[in-house]
């Protein structure tokens, strides 16, 4: 009889906390914005691949605030040295943070109605000092830790919390603008510019009608047109390249630095070749020479790579090149580069590791494309923690992951 009643009077306390905690969510939600995610504020999202998994918001993104940092949590009790789990007291323990795989998040992907909990202060620096650790690469873990790192079961729920991550990049990306529609863009200004000029001609009254009309005709046209012709991976790369070029190849220490950069290209300019590499290889060989070459030569040549299975290898070789480039110059010559520039090169290689987890791999390629993939991850990692003018070993540790991912391609 006392064991029962010390299970009702248990039972009865954690009913009572549940109780405390609830009240004290939905007043502390109700303090907070509803209409914009804050630091914080812990999401749910519908894909079935994020089931049993929450993502908290930690910080804006300084140059782009609606880019928001958040990282996976989920309520297993497993915690590897790369997370952070709450303690009982925290308003929604039962809570583990997966820190190794936070991610920049637009704003408008964090739906409001799914918002379900808030993060305290104090924990949200917890996390953010953990992602530190881990982007210095001096993660300071437990001897548990570590063993639970090396358990299958953890492996396996990481790779649950993987797929979520991925989904969410899949669905993240951005576009950038396409050559083909800032010429669009650029031709429908000049006819509204002119059109705008012309009103004063007009009788008064019908000027104001007609240039209203006039807007909305064309707003409507260049959301069809953006409709019509969404920017593929090739017209992004192209693009950056355009706006990159001419500055590179004006400067003396980019050339400087594409001089001392190799790679061996000489198997790689055609997809028909006999080669001992595989497609893969070569076709990635093919997008670095491609890439440098637009650097360093006011020229361009074609390459049929663009149009075989192994595109995505060979815009995955461009965009790094460029990448890599560019981060040697600002880390050891403090070349000067745009924001746009970083904000374009996360879209794009957003947009590539969405490409590679959606190909079929052939056996030619299959090992290429695991390290690929698997290089997405620290490659992504170091990209979204830039611009940052205070810290040039966070180019340092770009380089060196750009450098790994293309000298270990199989």
């Amino acid at each position: 009889e006392n064991t029962l009643e010390q299970f009702r009077q248990k039972t009865s306390e954690m009913v009572s906390e549940i109780e405390r905690r609830q009240t004290l969510l939905k007043e502390k939600l109700s303090q907070r914005s509803a209409t914009t995610p804050q630091p914080g504020d812990i999401f749910v999202f519908k894909h079935p691949d994020t089931l049993g998994i929450q993502w908290v918001v930690l910080h804006f993104y300084e140059q782009n605030p609606q880019r928001l940092l958040a990282v996976p949590a989920d309520d297993t009790p497993m915690v590897g040295s790369t997370d952070v789990q709450l303690p009982k007291s925290a308003l929604c323990s039962p809570l583990t943070l997966r820190c190794e795989y936070g991610l920049w998040i637009h704003k408008t992907k964090f739906e409001m109605n799914l918002r379900v909990g808030v993060l305290e202060e104090r924990h949200q620096q917890r996390v953010l000092d953990k992602m530190t650790q881990i982007s210095e690469k001096n993660v300071r873990s437990t001897i548990l830790q570590q063993e639970t790192d090396d358990d299958l079961d953890y492996e396996q729920w990481m790779e649950q919390v993987y797929r979520a991550q991925e989904m969410l990049i899949t669905q993240s990306p951005e576009p950038v603008p396409s050559g083909r529609m800032v010429i669009w863009i650029n031709r429908i200004y000049q006819q509204l510019k002119n059109i705008v000029t012309n009103v004063a001609t007009f009788p008064q009254g019908w000027g104001k009608l007609i240039l209203a009309s006039s807007v909305v005709t064309v707003f409507m046209l260049l959301f069809i047109i953006w409709l019509a012709f969404p920017p593929s991976l090739e017209q992004q790369i192209n693009h950056i390249y355009q706006t990159s070029s001419v500055q590179a190849q004006n400067s003396q220490e980019v050339q400087q630095i594409l001089l001392q950069t190799h790679i061996s290209y000489s198997r790689g300019f055609s997809p028909s070749s006999q080669q001992t590499q595989t497609s893969a290889r070569q076709a990635f060989d093919a997008g670095f020479q491609a890439g440098k070459h637009a650097l360093s030569s006011s020229s361009t040549f074609t390459t049929d790579w663009q149009q075989s299975e192994w595109a995505y290898f060979f815009e995955l070789g461009r965009s790094t090149l460029l990448l890599e480039t560019v981060s040697i110059a600002v880390y050891e010559f403090q070349y000067e580069v745009p924001n746009t520039f970083w904000e374009e090169q996360k879209q794009i290689f957003a947009t590539l590791q969405a490409k590679f987890n959606g190909f079929k791999a052939q056996p030619d390629t299959l090992e290429a494309t695991k390290w690929v993939r698997g290089s997405f991850k620290t490659i992504n990692s170091s990209l979204n923690r830039l611009p940052n003018e205070n810290k040039l070993a966070l180019y340092a540790e770009l380089i060196n992951v750009l450098r790994d991912m293309r000298e270990n391609l199989p």
